[in-house]
């Protein structure tokens, strides 16, 4: 695990944004050749539907043309940040195209799923910091300290729709050992689908 390459999570929920800029991967030929998945342009590029800054280098991306990934940005800083600017935006591509212009409302239903699923794995990554928590106590008492060591940024697989967040945790025993535990929660379709635990 490496934390560089990651977002950290607040118990709270709340991805928190590095001050360094993550890495990006090159886009390879294969992405860029394939075709937009909103309008079938067939030069493409990756859009990221678990933002970098938050989440780093992922696999979870769709492949949109130039002006639909740029449709994409303005329509998600319009309705998920409220900007006033992008609103404006908005109003002026609804305005000439169309409400029910097929781009805008594809684009619209896969913002929305999206968004669902980042709020889904925000609870569950919630939960699964309280669960450890609990766990610890309950196996090693109240005298157990632990400290959680990194929040592996969730890893989306499109090809199954599952999410897996992972929690190191370095456990020191209130005898002096310590062990480090790997927690995973795997999220299927926006629910939480099992738990795993790994002692080293």
């Amino acid at each position: 695990m490496n934390g560089d390459e990651t977002a950290r999570l607040s118990v709270s929920g709340e991805w928190i944004v590095r001050d360094e800029k993550l890495p990006r991967r090159k886009t390879t030929f294969k992405e860029r050749t394939t075709p937009c998945k909103c309008c079938g342009f067939p030069l493409s590029q990756r859009h990221h539907l678990w933002e970098v800054e938050y989440f780093g280098e992922n696999n979870g991306f769709v492949a949109l043309c130039g002006s639909c990934h740029d449709l994409y940005h303005v329509l998600f800083k319009a309705i998920v940040k409220d900007n006033r600017y992008k609103q404006r935006l908005l109003r002026v591509v609804e305005g000439r195209s169309g409400s029910n212009d097929k781009r805008l409302l594809f684009l619209k239903k896969m913002l929305e799923k999206n968004e669902r699923e980042k709020a889904a794995v925000k609870q569950a990554s919630d939960l699964l910091v309280r669960n450890i928590e609990k766990s610890v106590k309950d196996r090693f008492g109240e005298d157990a300290r632990h400290d959680l060591l990194d929040y592996n940024a969730p890893k989306y697989e499109p090809v199954n729709s599952d999410v897996a967040i992972t929690i190191s945790v370095d456990l020191k025993r209130a005898d002096g050992t310590r062990a480090v535990e790997e927690w995973r929660l795997f999220c299927h379709n926006a629910s939480v689908e099992r738990w795993e635990l790994r002692l080293e």
